[in-house]
């Protein structure tokens, strides 16, 4: 399982009994990455065995070579967790992790991202949400700079070597995880945000996956 811009996400640990077999590769940014580790050790009490941390800035180092260097093998069916990060990056840094996915694993692999509209990145419309999570975003300074248009992202998948699994707009999310068993709507999701899961194709070849020094 490879967490891209893991931040202080918690599945290695958390699920730490399911993922037993596994091996974890947290990626972020140099600063963030140094920040989990300390906070991880001040937790647990160490590192846990089954993850690898690495320090990597998506925008400007090479992915590849930094998961080759510790160890990630590209012939293992991998799941890729991409939460939180693509809205921050410019196309061309989420195009890379695209290709990078497709090159570097077997069919099977996948993806699962989330991604805001267009409509939202580039200010054309107003949705659920969208007045305060800009305003959160500028007062961090950390804008958000990419986005899909409704109903694309299976095109741009496609363009990247992968297959569309599904694709949940703020309507399923909320009717799969925000209506009780009565009916009622505990809340509402941000109406720009969509989670995608993306599959390696099994009719696809992984012929460009990057090489490992042993």
């Amino acid at each position: 399982m490879v967490i891209l811009g893991a931040g202080f996400d918690t599945r290695a640990y958390r699920l730490a009994e399911q993922l037993v077999a596994v091996r974890v590769f947290e990626v972020d940014h140099p600063v963030t990455a140094a920040l989990k580790k300390r906070r991880v050790i001040r937790v647990l009490g160490g590192l846990p065995q089954h993850v690898t941390y690495l320090a990597v800035d998506l925008e400007h180092q090479d992915l590849a070579s930094a998961l080759a260097s510790a160890g990630y093998d590209p012939q293992l069916r991998t799941l890729f967790i991409w939460s939180g990060v693509s809205f921050y990056l410019s196309a061309e840094a989420v195009g890379e992790g695209l290709a990078f996915v497709r090159a570097s694993s077997p069919p099977g692999s996948s993806l699962v991202f989330d991604y805001h509209y267009q409509g939202f990145t580039d200010r054309s419309r107003d949705y659920y949400g969208s007045m305060q999570a800009r305003q959160r975003v500028e007062d961090l300074g950390e804008p958000c700079i990419f986005g899909i248009d409704e109903g694309a992202v299976a095109a741009l998948l496609e363009h990247h070597g992968l297959e569309l699994v599904s694709d949940f707009g703020p309507a399923e999310l909320e009717g799969r995880y925000l209506v009780g068993g009565d009916g009622r709507v505990a809340g509402h999701p941000f109406g720009f945000v969509s989670i995608a899961h993306a599959r390696v194709s099994t009719h696809a070849s992984n012929s460009n996956a990057i090489s490992i020094e042993r």
